[in-house]
C-alpha cells in the first residue's frame, strides 16, 4: 500500500473529495455502501469515467461485476444466473444483482510504485491496466454476460465517505 499516495489524497481531501463525488454524479455511478468500493459504472460511461478519474491522480485498484437488469425476464433473456440480490438502481428503472465472480485486482507491489513524484504517471499507468481488462480481456473470458456491469475500486484513503 502506498501510504505516500494517500497521505497525498488525505492531504487534499477538501480538494478531491468534492471532485471525485462530482464524477461520481457525472457519470450516474453507484456506489454500494457509503465508501469508493464497489462503485458500480455502467459500460458504456467506465472508459470516460476512468480517463478522467486518471486526470486527477485517482487510481482505480479493482473491480467486481454486478448483474443489472430492469425485469426477470431481461434476465432469462440475457442468459443470466446471477440471482444474489442487491440494491436497486439510482439511475435507472432496475436493480443490481452481486456476482459470484472474483475480484481482479492490481497486484499491491504495483500499488507500492506510486508516490508523489510519480503518481501521474503511475495512475495513468494502473488506470489503463484496468480499463484494458474492463473493456477488452474480461469481454473474451467465459464469464462475460451482457447483463454485467463492472464496479470499481477506488483507492483513496478509507476513512473517506461520501
Amino acid at each position: 500500500m502506498s501510504l505516500e499516495y494517500l497521505h497525498q489524497l488525505q492531504y487534499n481531501q477538501a480538494t478531491i473529495q468534492p471532485v471525485l463525488n462530482d464524477l461520481l454524479e457525472k457519470y450516474k455511478v453507484e456506489p454500494v455502501g457509503t465508501g469508493y468500493i464497489d462503485c458500480i459504472t455502467a459500460l458504456p460511461d467506465v472508459s470516460d469515467f476512468i480517463e478522467e478519474l486518471t486526470t486527477h491522480n485517482i487510481v482505480v485498484y479493482a473491480v467486481t461485476w454486478w448483474c443489472y437488469s430492469n425485469s426477470a425476464d431481461a434476465l432469462q433473456q440475457k442468459n443470466c444466473s446471477h440471482h444474489m440480490g442487491g440494491p436497486r438502481s439510482k439511475y435507472r428503472n432496475g436493480w443490481f444483482s452481486e456476482t459470484m465472480l472474483p475480484l481482479h485486482e492490481i497486484p499491491t507491489t504495483e500499488l507500492d510504485k506510486l508516490s508523489f513524484k510519480n503518481q501521474s504517471e503511475y495512475s495513468k499507468n494502473i488506470n489503463t491496466q484496468i480499463k484494458d481488462y474492463i473493456m477488452y480481456d474480461f469481454r473474451q473470458t467465459a464469464n462475460y454476460k451482457p447483463c454485467l456491469e463492472p464496479a470499481l475500486w477506488l483507492y483513496v484513503p478509507e476513512e473517506w465517505q461520501r
